[in-house]
């Protein structure tokens, strides 16, 4: 997967949701638990809105640290290329993400990317 973007933005949820016309802001729980093509993972600092197309896979996560929040979104465009994952978990591990949430976000297991972190992969 190559990152194509990586900023912090304000979500379409189009990207998320195409069958509604609303921002995420405007969504209800029950809206986006409602939607089977998103998974939601939350962790002790952040909240992750997953789905995965045939060529991409798009996350949203929202942040906190040091009492500070943030929204970023990444597009990940889906490759089998070993060099192209190691780039971009080494990327995304630099971010702060945990080998478990950069599994989720490659679609791959947590001790496959603790291999390409090792550069044992």
């Amino acid at each position: 997967m190559t990152n194509k973007t990586n900023q912090i933005i304000s979500l379409n949820v189009n990207d998320i949701a195409p069958a509604t016309n609303k921002n995420i802001g405007d969504m209800t729980l029950n809206e986006i638990f409602a939607n089977d093509d998103i998974s939601i993972k939350k962790t002790k600092k952040s909240l992750k809105f997953i789905k995965d197309t045939d060529e991409h896979t798009i996350v949203f996560s929202l942040k906190k640290k040091e009492g500070l929040q943030s929204m970023h979104q990444h597009v990940f465009e889906k490759t089998k290329d070993k060099d192209s994952l190691k780039t971009l978990a080494k990327s995304l591990y630099k971010e702060g993400n945990t080998q478990e949430d950069i599994a989720d976000i490659l679609g791959i297991h947590q001790s496959q990317v603790s291999l390409l972190l090792r550069d044992k992969y």
